[in-house]
């Protein structure tokens, strides 16, 4: 007769409480529901396409639940490397703080074949800058080239440097800098020359361009004239508009060399300026 104490097998963690989440692209074309426990973290991949695009990535194992007639028809694919593209956590609505999430990081940059840089050939900046530094980028197929003239390296502080959580620039992943409309070329070396996309929405005021192709948000362009009395009611206080219509805001992810660790990126808490973004 054994004087062994029988032990009693292992607590088993309860299972995480699940919640459902709502996505939607911007203009809602496209919805859909996932199902998962309450998001707290998500993946930055250093990839050539996640920076671009700056992916905030989950890998939702019960996949998507798309609203009929808004499911995935409805999206437009783009391919390089034979790689796929996880599900992007910017879409969803009810992340109240994107920029509070945990970050987990992925080294996508040591995955093969390597990711080369499309050369800029067109027009250089007209801006006179003295000791300027030029950035030359691009989308992520090479279709629409930029480059960019500031006063200096970017970590000196010459340009305004932001991304916000508005309901465009989170879906775009786009961290913004909005220099002098002569401080920017943007040129498609594509024959014949590819134009950008354009997409417009609420005021007006502005036209959010990306590449066609690949999707990579590019430049935020004027739609003129902007009625004064309108602009004096919807833009911020104190803004000049004529100031305002010489800025031509680009997308600072498109461009190579820039100093990401010594950079300043603000973050601008916009998610409810001009109204509550209401899913269409």
């Amino acid at each position: 007769m054994s004087d062994t104490t029988p032990t009693s097998a292992p607590a088993t963690a309860p299972a995480p409480e699940l919640k459902t989440y709502h996505g939607n692209c911007h203009c809602g074309a496209v919805k859909y529901t996932v199902t998962l426990p309450e998001i707290t973290s998500v993946t930055e991949c250093d990839c050539s396409l996640c920076l671009k695009k700056g992916h905030k990535s989950l890998f939702p194992s019960g996949g998507l639940v798309f609203e009929e007639g808004k499911g995935e028809d409805k999206l437009k694919s783009y391919e390089f490397a034979g790689k796929t593209i996880a599900h992007k956590a910017r879409t969803l609505n009810e992340i109240d703080d994107i920029f509070g999430l945990k970050v987990n990081t992925y080294k996508g940059t040591t995955l093969e074949p390597g990711y080369t840089p499309h050369a800029f050939t067109g027009p250089e900046p007209t801006a006179t800058i003295e000791n300027a530094k030029t950035y030359y980028g691009s989308c992520h197929c090479g279709a629409i080239t930029m480059a960019f003239k500031t006063a200096g390296p970017l970590p000196e502080g010459s340009e305004k440097i932001q991304q916000c959580n508005c309901s465009i620039c989170c879906r775009n992943g786009t961290i913004l800098t909005y220099p002098h409309k002569t401080q920017i070329s943007i040129h498609s070396p594509t024959t014949p020359p590819t134009p950008l996309s354009i997409y417009t929405f609420g005021r007006k005021f502005q036209q959010h361009t990306f590449c066609p192709i690949c999707g990579v948000a590019i430049s935020l362009q004027k739609n003129r004239p902007v009625d004064p009395e309108l602009f004096k009611k919807e833009a911020p206080a104190g803004a000049d508009q004529k100031q305002w219509e010489e800025k031509l805001p680009v997308n600072l992810r498109c461009f190579e060399g820039v100093e990401w660790d010594r950079v300043k990126v603000e973050n601008r808490d916009w998610k409810n300026y001009g109204g509550k973004y209401e899913v269409p």
